[in-house]
């Protein structure tokens, strides 16, 4: 089993990764493992609705890295969604006291600034539940190529 996490780390650390808050981005979010099948990735959406999906581990038949345009309603809803978690005033981080839960790690540039969200149970308030769960189906609603 420690090999498994050993060869995790050294494919996490390998792999290319875009700078969170770089220029033209609306959001990056890291989706990060479980004890069970929790999909594991990693997604990153522009400005100009471009946008990368790294499918780490269980996204269903996805494993690599995969680029594709966000539909236009779903870029208008993914940024209505943005705007109703009221994110540049939430906390940095927030954790459930459970054991083997998913985590998932968001970085919005806003104001020159980049705002990182930390959500260890993914619970973190109603409204990133629901942005949470938008971005995960993102994974199956776009044209990744």
């Amino acid at each position: 089993m420690k090999a498994i996490y050993w060869l995790l780390a050294i494919v996490l650390v390998s792999c290319k990764t875009t700078t969170p808050g770089s220029a033209g981005q609306l959001i990056q979010v890291e989706a990060g493992p479980c004890f069970g099948s929790c999909p594991v990735f990693k997604m990153t959406i522009n400005q100009d609705r471009s946008a990368t999906y790294e499918a780490i581990r269980f996204n269903k038949d996805q494993q690599g890295t995969y680029g594709a345009t966000i539909k236009e309603e779903d870029f208008v809803k993914l940024q209505h969604l943005l705007q109703q978690t009221n994110y540049a005033n939430l906390q940095d981080s927030f954790k459930l006291p459970i054991t083997d839960m998913a985590s998932i790690t968001l970085h919005i540039p806003h104001d020159g600034k980049v705002k990182n969200i930390y959500d260890y149970g993914k619970k973190g308030t109603p409204q990133l539940e629901v942005l949470y769960q938008f971005i995960t189906d993102l994974r199956t609603t776009q044209d990744w190529k």
